[in-house]
């Protein structure tokens, strides 16, 4: 949640919390992606360098812009599965979810699909942003 943790792409922050091992329920979920722990409540968050303004923090900014205006125009789980065709994103997607399009046959759809969409609407709309948004 950004209001809670305004985390930039490309930022540099010092914080300080205590590291806690991820409940059972959830184990799996973050195993996966390579996190044993948590940090849930970061203390003193300093950030001590701003992101340079290059094309990849560029991306960042349009894909978080238009996830959060996807994600607020949907119910779930329609908004995440919008997510996964439109910028390829799967490892947010319900496991009954991704089932389901594994067993029809579309699961390559959700991410192949979208990360090569996300590519071309960047692509498109990025010469017609001002630099300084």
């Amino acid at each position: 949640d950004k209001n809670n943790y305004p985390f930039e792409f490309g930022a540099t922050y010092i914080f300080q919390g205590k590291l806690d091992p991820i409940e059972q329920t959830f184990y799996k979920y973050w195993h996966i992606r390579g996190i044993q722990y948590l940090l849930k409540s970061p203390e003193n968050l300093q950030l001590i360098k701003k992101p340079a303004p290059t094309i990849s923090y560029r991306a960042w900014q349009w894909r978080q812009n238009f996830a959060e205006k996807l994600q607020n125009a949907l119910p779930i789980p329609h908004n995440i599965i919008a997510m996964g065709m439109v910028f390829g994103v799967k490892n947010s997607l319900p496991d009954f979810v991704a089932d389901d399009f594994r067993r029809a046959g579309l699961y390559h759809i959700l991410v192949v699909s979208g990360f090569n969409i996300t590519i071309i609407l960047f692509l498109y709309y990025s010469p017609f942003q001002s630099s300084s948004s």
